[in-house]
């Protein structure tokens, strides 16, 4: 017992332990090449990004308004982001089939994201999030970093929205002149970002 420390018998700060959260900020702040060094008081290590999901959805939304969310996607995120805060899903069609205007099959676009705002607003759903995972999960495809700031410029156009990224981090290398004002957490997940299949653990 002498090899513990003190401080691993006692609860520790709901946000995550501090020396964790330390390493975790370090690792991040070099592997995304952030253009500010990020600080651990603003990491919070949850178990798994589903958990971060469901605990955002309680608090970046209101019952019944609704997220844009490319599709395919994890079908995790859904249940979650319903059984906990009341929201429902707005799906972003990504087909298999190559148009004219598409160079790959599934290929997002900011014209899709447009599309399926308008439908959502046609139902009377008030779409406040957008979500994406990236690289894609089922589909694997990693989105440069081109269409993530097209995607950050849509969403900055219809405020008051948020918007939610999932375990890759091409906004955290963007300058300040290029980030639009708007509220971004960034989740990474251990078992899509370092291959740690299993180990339920996620911050953001």
């Amino acid at each position: 017992m002498d090899c513990l420390e003190p401080d691993l018998f006692q609860y520790p700060d709901t946000q995550g332990v501090r020396s964790f959260r330390e390493e975790i900020a370090k690792f991040l702040t070099d592997y995304a090449r952030a253009t500010k060094e990020l600080r651990p008081e603003h990491i919070t290590v949850m178990n798994g990004c589903c958990a971060v999901f469901a605990t955002l959805s309680t608090v970046l939304c209101d019952p019944g308004d609704g997220y844009l969310i490319p599709a395919p996607h994890y079908g995790g995120i859904n249940s979650k982001m319903w059984l906990y805060g009341g929201l429902q899903p707005v799906h972003v069609p990504l087909s298999s089939e190559v148009t004219n205007e598409e160079s790959h099959p599934f290929q997002l676009t900011a014209e899709k994201l447009e599309a399926a705002l308008q439908r959502a607003e046609k139902q009377g759903i008030r779409v406040r999030v957008l979500v994406l995972i990236n690289p894609n999960n089922p589909l694997g495809d990693i989105y440069p970093a081109q269409l993530l700031k097209e995607c950050l410029e849509f969403a900055h156009r219809f405020e008051p929205w948020r918007y939610l990224r999932g375990v890759q981090f091409s906004i955290m290398q963007c300058s300040d002149e290029e980030k639009p004002p708007l509220l971004s957490p960034v989740l990474c997940g251990c078992s899509e970002e370092v291959a740690c299949r299993g180990l339920s653990l996620a911050f953001v």
